[in-house]
């Protein structure tokens, strides 16, 4: 069964490289990656057009249509049967396109599944440890912790053509399309870390606003189709004071410190040896 992993990419010229190896390195090799150029004003697309291998396909059209119109772009040119998100700052376990694909081709009732992920830095060095709980069943779970570690999902083409991103969101399309969708689809979440997820010494605090606010916004939309009116209200409540805390925390320099709360206890053994795994398994490459 062949699986189509969709990157769309823009300026990420420091960490392109890192992920597009992550796919050539897979374990389970029937897979086309589909890069495509979000407006990229870097050197990324440079990178990109340096890869010769047949199953990768790169799309540059020179435009910023943004992440939720690029992720539909992939689902409508894809040819495989499965399609993997990832970002153009991480990096994929090696074995994560067999592990998912086995998950789903032995339950055909499910329609995605994610993973936990490792945080890593700009370096690559491992700082945490994101674990990825079994996705939410009622919407203030959703509103709370999310669904899904949104560059972790694989799901079936067919799900994607039938449930696509909504464009006019630019940083909350994956919260939105797992509040319209959870009542009528089978998600699941694979405890073992398959994706490095590049956080630390990123600025996140612009984005976190950005994202939460686009979510207060959707909450007018949601009350009556989804939600109750109180409802809607209660959950604006519960999002502002997410963002007040996290306003906060910036103004302290503590932003790093909350972030750290979502993820695992990690010990310093066990950060050495996630380093070690992911550096042993790009030996060759280019880490």
């Amino acid at each position: 069964m062949k699986v189509t992993v969709g990157l769309p990419f823009y300026n990420c010229e420091q960490t392109l490289a890192y992920a597009i190896e992550s796919v050539l390195s897979q374990t389970y090799e029937l897979w086309e990656l589909i890069l495509i150029n979000d407006g990229s004003t870097d050197n990324s697309v440079t990178i990109a057009k340096s890869y010769s291998d047949p199953r990768i396909i790169l799309l540059d059209d020179k435009l910023n249509k943004g992440l939720a119109s690029r992720l539909n772009e992939i689902t409508a040119l894809a040819s495989g049967d499965m399609i993997a998100r990832m970002d153009a700052d991480d990096i994929m376990d090696p074995r994560r396109l067999e592990k998912q694909l086995i998950y789903l081709e032995m339950r055909p009732e499910v329609d995605l599944v994610g993973s936990s992920a490792y945080i890593i830095d700009l370096q690559n060095n491992v700082t945490g440890l994101r674990s990825a709980k079994q996705p939410a069943r009622k919407l203030i779970d959703i509103v709370r912790r999310g669904m899904f570690i949104h560059p972790s999902v694989m799901g079936r083409r067919s799900w994607f053509l039938e449930n696509s991103y909504n464009t006019a969101l630019k940083r909350s399309e994956d919260f939105d399309m797992w509040v319209r969708t959870y009542k009528k689809s089978t998600f699941h979440n694979i405890e073992e870390p398959l994706l490095y997820y590049r956080e630390t010494g990123i600025a996140q605090y612009k984005k976190y606003i950005k994202t939460q606010t686009e979510k207060l916004a959707l909450l007018k939309d949601y009350a009556t189709k989804y939600i109750s009116p109180r409802e809607a209200i209660y959950f604006s409540f519960l999002i502002s004071g997410k963002m007040l805390t996290y306003s906060l925390a910036n103004f302290l320099g503590l932003e790093s410190n909350l972030t750290s709360k979502r993820n695992q206890s990690f010990t310093e053994e066990q950060k050495k040896q996630a380093t070690d795994r992911l550096k042993s398994e790009f030996r060759n490459k280019i880490i």
